[in-house]
C-alpha cells in the first residue's frame, strides 16, 4: 500500500518547488556589458574619460539593471566635460553642467520608458545636486524596490547631515 501525502503537504512542495527567489535588484552585469565596462575602466586608467564614458554608457544600455555602470557612466561624463587641466588647475564648469542637464533628461527618459526600474530614480537622485532635490528620488527608488540597498545609504546620509540620528539608522538597518 502507497501512502500519498495529504493535499495540504502536496501542494505545499509543490508551492516550494514553484517559488523563484525574486531576481536581484542589482545586476552585476551581463558578459557583454562587464565587457564594456572592463574597457571603460581600461580608459579611466588611461584618463581618457570620454572614451570611458561612451564604454560604461553602453554597458548600461546592455543591463540596464549593472548599477556601478551607471555610476561610473555618469562620473566619466561629468569628468570628461568638465575636461580638468592640470596646467591651470581650472576646468570647464559650463560645459559639466550642460552635460549633466543632458544626462539628467536622458535618464528622465529611460524612468519614463521604464517606471518599474529603480535604479534610474537613484541615479537621478545621484544627479540632483544637493540632498532635499535627490531625496525624492532615492524615496521613489525604495517604493518601486524595497530591496534596493543603494538609496537606503543615501538615505541614511541625508539623515546624519540633518542630525536625525533616528532615521539615520532606521535607513541603514
Amino acid at each position: 500500500m502507497k501512502i500519498l501525502p495529504t493535499p495540504f503537504v502536496f501542494l505545499t512542495l509543490v508551492g516550494l518547488a514553484l517559488a523563484q527567489p525574486a531576481p536581484p535588484v542589482e545586476s552585476t552585469g551581463t558578459p557583454e556589458a562587464r565587457a564594456a565596462f572592463e574597457e571603460g575602466q581600461a580608459a579611466m586608467r588611461k584618463s581618457d574619460e570620454a572614451a570611458a564614458a561612451a564604454a560604461f554608457k553602453r554597458a548600461t544600455e546592455l543591463d540596464p539593471r549593472y548599477v556601478e555602470a551607471h555610476y561610473y557612466y555618469t562620473f566619466a561624463a561629468r569628468q570628461a566635460a568638465f575636461a580638468y587641466d592640470n596646467a591651470t588647475g581650472k576646468g570647464n564648469e559650463a560645459a559639466r553642467d550642460k552635460a549633466v542637464a543632458e544626462i539628467k533628461a536622458a535618464y528622465e527618459a529611460r524612468a519614463k520608458a521604464e517606471p518599474s526600474n529603480p535604479i534610474y530614480q537613484w541615479v537621478l537622485g545621484q544627479l540632483a545636486g544637493n540632498y532635499v532635490e535627490s531625496e525624492p528620488f532615492y524615496l521613489k527608488a525604495i517604493e518601486l524596490e524595497p530591496r534596493f540597498a543603494r538609496p537606503y545609504q543615501d538615505l541614511a546620509l541625508i539623515a546624519e547631515f540633518r542630525g536625525d540620528n533616528a532615521k539615520e539608522l532606521e535607513y541603514r538597518k
